[in-house]
């Protein structure tokens, strides 16, 4: 009731002001609406015409007003419809997102694509629908929708690394590349180099992997896996390159081996080069330089057999002695098994039949578990030894051990027939 007396005042104020504006102002005038002398004018009450003037005034702002209004309710509505829209498709992503996380592959890609209908234009569903059909084993027809994604947002990291994976999964080496090298045209990184490195030199690509490895490099301070990675497609490079030039090929090798002291392959190339060349002495040099950096007996051996093929036995005991006090572990049991052999090779039955007795005290030590293979090696040699020593009938035995493949060792150390009394075997039994 209250608010009605007080509209009806405030329409009695201005009444009454209209009114007096009238009395006030009863004087004719003329307002001109065209030029002209014939132009169009108004003539009339001076009070009237400026009440009129004030009364079309505001039906204008109100007009303007209107249309402002009128806008500003269709944009917002525009706007409530757009959120509406993204909160079902966030929530269609949920949804989608969770079939997908329970590996419910195939409800999760009818609800990708549901989305994607909603919003043609997102790549997000098209990406994640490429995972949800790559998981149900449609690879190719994932790769299918991810080129709908390239095609909307070529520019697109994510969708250029959806595109490599699914090359490679399908064997398109080539084409994931071609996908890394967008991306890293585009948004460089590491990432995207380090597979397309790893691809190139898959491939074979060795020169195309070298850049790669450069541009992995001007990213930051590599580290000890990216040195080595460079330093053996550096190696792959210079076997290519120098295949048929095998002067080249050692000079380049000897390059690398100086700036790349512990790079166990160049070293290992470069040995047997030498060797090739009749160069035993720096054939000796790369292999120790390799044993050391490798912490394996293999090379030591290699040393062994080097120097046995040049008739210098001293030298080859020297190095696999060597090897057994440089190698640890494994390596170390290898090695003393070279020993073994060596001393047997060069007839040293006295000294092969004192390291075959440590060995099998190392055996029956109750340490970990020796591997078999490791095992069916000394029982090979423990009956190598026993035919040099003339002791037939316990070698028949090992033999028969073996194969049989009956790995089991006596609990107490061997002492042989032949040298129970400490005669020295036959003359006839001694290899040169």
């Amino acid at each position: 009731m209250i608010n009605r007396i007080n509209k009806f005042i405030f329409v009695f104020c201005v009444v009454a002001l209209a009114l007096y504006l009238v009395v006030l102002n009863t004087a004719p005038t003329t307002v001109a609406l065209s030029p002209g002398t014939n132009g169009w004018k108004i003539t009339g009450n001076t009070g009237v015409i400026l009440i009129a003037t004030f009364a079309i005034g505001i039906v204008v702002a109100g007009l303007v007003g209107l249309f402002f209004g009128v806008r500003s309710y269709f944009r917002e509505r525009r706007l409530h419809n757009l959120e509406a829209q993204r909160r079902a498709f966030y929530d269609g992503m949920l949804r989608a997102r969770g079939f997908a996380a329970s590996g419910e592959w195939n409800k999760a890609r009818v609800q990708w694509e549901q989305l994607i209908k909603k919003d043609p234009t997102d790549i997000i569903a098209r990406t994640e629908l490429s995972r949800s059909l790559q998981a149900a084993g449609e690879p190719i027809e994932a790769l299918r929708i991810l080129d709908d994604a390239r095609a909307k947002d070529p520019k697109n990291v994510e969708v250029l690394f959806r595109a490599a994976e699914l090359n490679i999964a399908l064997g398109n080496k080539t084409a994931a590349i071609d996908n890394l090298a967008l991306i890293l045209h585009n948004h460089p990184n590491r990432r995207a180099a380090q597979l397309a490195r790893d691809l190139s030199e898959e491939l074979g690509r060795i020169e195309d992997a070298v850049e790669y490895q450069a541009q992995i490099e001007s990213f930051g301070v590599p580290g000890a896996e990216e040195e080595s990675i460079a330093a053996r497609l550096e190696f792959k490079r210079i076997l290519k390159d120098r295949a048929s030039d095998k002067a080249a090929l050692r000079t380049d090798l000897k390059a690398l081996c100086k700036r790349r002291s512990e790079f166990v392959p160049a070293l290992h190339r470069l040995a047997l080069l030498e060797a090739e060349q009749g160069n035993i002495e720096e054939a000796a040099h790369y292999y120790v330089k390799a044993a050391k950096a490798s912490h394996s007996s293999a090379y030591w051996n290699e040393i062994s057999k080097l120097w046995m093929s040049t008739q210098n036995p001293e030298r080859a005991l020297a190095a696999a002695r060597t090897a057994t006090k440089e190698t640890e572990g494994e390596a170390k049991l290898i090695a003393e098994l070279e020993l073994i052999r060596v001393q047997i090779s060069l007839n040293q039955l006295d000294d092969a039949r004192r390291s075959l007795d440590q060995f099998q005290n190392v055996i029956n030590s109750g340490g970990p578990r020796m591997p078999s293979e490791i095992l069916q090696q000394y029982l090979i040699l423990r009956g190598l030894y026993l035919s040099q020593t003339g002791d037939q009938a316990q070698a028949a035995e090992l033999w028969k051990k073996l194969s049989q493949n009956d790995l089991e060792i006596n609990s107490t150390p061997y002492v042989p027939g032949g040298a129970r009394n400490g005669s020295a075997p036959a003359p006839r039994l001694s290899t040169p």
